[in-house]
């Protein structure tokens, strides 16, 4: 054969097996990546091997990296998933080529942990605590929405000292006449971020979304927590409700929201508020004339948060305080309420701190109740400030201030208006103008000793019938 055919020959080989290896070596790209299931549930000490759907699945690169979002609960090593604690972790993938992403949600639950992603699953978890007897540290992790359109209440039955804790940022509803929660006494149930949202039934419903009764029975709502009814109509059911030394506790962001009467203590019921509000409740029934607070014989304690916008339909009160309870207001405002609070049968209001503004009036004493400001401020009232009705009721005025009421500042009708320092300033009147003064029988007692009432429009103190006692105070008007 001629040497240059040959190397013809030769050069036509070289290039075919070029051209070959070129076409073999060619990349297919990956486009996507998915798991086979996403939601897997294991118990504690077991592994699964994850697997991966890859599209499409010649591609070339098919590697993965694996992340956990809680190596406490669940750890992934190239696609096995050991589960090491109670709780719910999210195994993420993504694809080494491309960075296409995918994710596997991993439930674990233990003796004294429930994930809960379903209302079988929550009446499973509520049994079990009820029935059970040698665990007392419980959880509820929620998962997911879900309803119930049973009749049943949800309670812990008789078991003693317990503690069960309830999270998870998601909704429990209930179409039903039962509670949402009845806790009972030396249990302690805390319930964080969880919307408790109750529905009113056509009959045969309880008047109550929450109940919280005995001794050591504690409820807490926390994080962004909250009790309500749909905002659908004129609610018809209660929302807290706290009995026989039971405690309630509403603390950081919680709520109570939408309901007949907000929060109702009494025959020794305590309300503990740091945080979060009672708010846009509504006395819709026209009947029980009150909507945020009432106290019976309980003990009331704020120290921050918000009690407003709550509202009621006839002559009544955002706050009642009855029968010997006592209202520690440390911090925290109450706030553009349809209504204000009352004091009577002996009730108790000691005001350390916060502010009381802009309300349809603050404060209404009669009955023997008591009003002592230490500090803080009431102002901005679109009625009286304070109303001190009958003989027995007294108003003591330590420090703090008064002011912007676009009435009287203090309105007296009988009782006694202790007014020992602080100031009252920018009313329209400072205590009662001179033609309600007048009113035949009224029995009035005012003592002043070093204070200041400034710029209220007339001098009004000559008018006062009955004993006016006063010592180095100061009058002064523009």
């Amino acid at each position: 054969m001629p040497k240059k055919i040959k190397s013809i020959i030769i050069i036509m080989i070289i290039l075919i097996l070029i051209t070959s290896c070129s076409k073999s070596t060619k990349s297919v790209l990956i486009q996507g990546i998915e798991f086979e299931e996403t939601e897997i549930f294991m118990n504690i000490g077991e592994t699964a091997l994850l697997k991966i759907i890859v599209s499409p699945d010649n591609a070339t690169n098919q590697g993965i990296d694996w992340v956990s979002s809680d190596n406490d609960v669940a750890t992934i090593t190239d696609g096995v998933v050991t589960a090491l604690s109670a709780g719910v972790a999210t195994i993420t993938a993504t694809s080494i080529e491309g960075g296409h992403t995918a994710s596997c949600r991993i439930i674990i639950n233990s003796d004294d942990t429930f994930v809960v992603a379903s209302r079988d699953q929550w009446e499973v978890a509520i049994d079990y605590i009820k029935n059970g007897s040698e665990i007392f540290n419980y959880n509820i992790i929620i998962i997911n929405d879900f309803h119930f359109l049973g009749s049943d209440d949800f309670t812990f039955g008789e078991r003693t000292n317990i503690e069960v804790s309830i999270s998870g940022k998601h909704t429990l509803s209930l179409n039903t006449g039962g509670y949402l929660l009845h806790i009972g006494p030396s249990q302690n149930v805390k319930v964080t971020d969880t919307l408790l949202l109750g529905f009113t039934p056509f009959n045969n419903y309880r008047q109550i979304l929450v109940l919280i009764e005995g001794e050591g029975a504690i409820l807490s709502l926390e994080g962004e927590a909250s009790i309500q009814l749909p905002i659908v109509d004129i609610p018809q059911r209660r929302g807290v409700d706290v009995y026989d030394s039971g405690e309630f506790y509403l603390k950081d962001n919680a709520s109570i929201k939408h309901t007949r009467l907000g929060v109702l203590l009494y025959s020794g019921g305590k309300f503990f508020m740091s945080g979060g509000e009672v708010a846009d409740n509504i006395d819709g029934l026209m009947r029980i004339n009150y909507s945020g607070v009432r106290v019976i014989d309980g003990f009331f304690e704020m120290t921050g948060g918000s009690i407003a916008r709550n509202i009621y339909y006839v002559a009544g009160s955002n706050i009642l305080l009855e029968n010997e309870s006592i209202f520690n207001m440390y911090g925290g405002e109450i706030t553009e309420n349809v209504g204000g609070i009352s004091l009577v049968d002996n009730a108790t209001f000691n005001m350390y701190g916060g502010s009381i503004s802009n309300n349809r009036w603050a404060i209404g004493i009669s009955d023997n109740g008591s009003f002592e400001m230490y500090d803080g401020s009431i102002m901005n009232n679109i009625h009286h400030a304070v109303s001190i009705i009958n003989q027995g009721s007294i108003f003591k005025m330590i420090n703090g201030s008064i002011s912007g009421s676009s009435a009287v500042g203090v309105f007296m009708i009988d009782g006694l208006f202790n007014m020992i320092g602080g100031i009252i300033y920018g009313n329209e009147a400072t205590i009662n103008p001179p033609n309600l003064m007048n009113k035949e029988g009224a029995l009035h007692l005012v003592e002043m000793r070093g204070t200041a009432i400034y710029g209220d429009g007339s001098d009004i103190l000559p008018h006062i019938e009955g004993e006016l006692y006063y010592t180095n105070y100061t009058i002064s008007f523009p």
